[in-house]
């Protein structure tokens, strides 16, 4: 292999199904690091060796990570008995997909079921700690809402990011993190209840008994 070993990294770890945030997850590391490697940018990282071992690849100058590799405090490993004719269909779902990776297959059929159960509020949440973290609402989005299958629409104006959903909802985020939700005809929507995520915004919570707009001139 030669030293450009970025672009052997990137095709073994698709070879694999894997996203770079799941190896990240395997070693131990950052989307970012793992991008600036694959790229060419990072020459060095002392987390080479578990990306190696992770790989199961060899990298020059690289020795590779005793087993087990690290795990990332946000992946842990879980063991499940599930019936022959499930790991049949599941192993369907791999080939048809083509990944060879039993981890991640599961990984993708348990996310888009999961997914399928979100709402508003919880993609907007999920959204806004991405957000949070990354502090890119174009990359957030990329993790949050592309291929989402309750996102219809997302787009960018400005900075700030709208994207609708299946029940004709409309979430508007500024760079900053704050969140408007309208509806289908651009209406500003007050939601009925006690209890809601703390980044709601007060146009969207339920009117007080004694909103300014409501108070009766003396």
């Amino acid at each position: 292999m030669s030293d450009d070993f970025g672009e052997a990294i990137r095709e073994a770890r698709e070879f694999r199904g894997w996203s770079q945030e799941f190896l990240a997850a395997r070693v131990g590391a950052t989307q970012s690091t793992i991008d600036r490697i694959e790229s060419g940018a990072t020459r060095r990282s002392r987390i080479l060796p578990e990306i190696a071992a992770a790989l199961d690849l060899e990298i020059p100058g690289v020795t590779k990570a005793p087993a087990p590799v690290k795990n990332s405090s946000n992946l842990v490993r879980a063991t499940y008995v599930l019936p022959a004719d499930l790991v049949e269909r599941i192993n369907e779902y791999k080939n048809d997909i083509g990944i060879a990776s039993d981890d991640e297959a599961v990984r993708r059929l348990i996310d888009d079921s999961l997914k399928h159960r979100d709402d508003l509020f919880t993609i907007t949440s999920r959204l806004l700690d991405k957000l949070n973290s990354l502090k890119s609402l174009r990359e957030a989005a990329g993790y949050v809402l592309a291929n989402h299958p309750l996102v219809k629409t997302i787009a960018f104006d400005q900075g700030s990011l709208s994207f609708s959903i299946d029940d004709d909802y409309i979430v508007e985020v500024t760079p900053k993190g704050l969140v408007t939700i309208f509806d289908g005809n651009h209406n500003e929507v007050r939601f009925t209840g006690e209890s809601f995520p703390e980044w709601l915004a007060e146009i969207n919570r339920p009117r007080k008994p004694y909103d300014l707009d409501d108070k009766i001139p003396f």
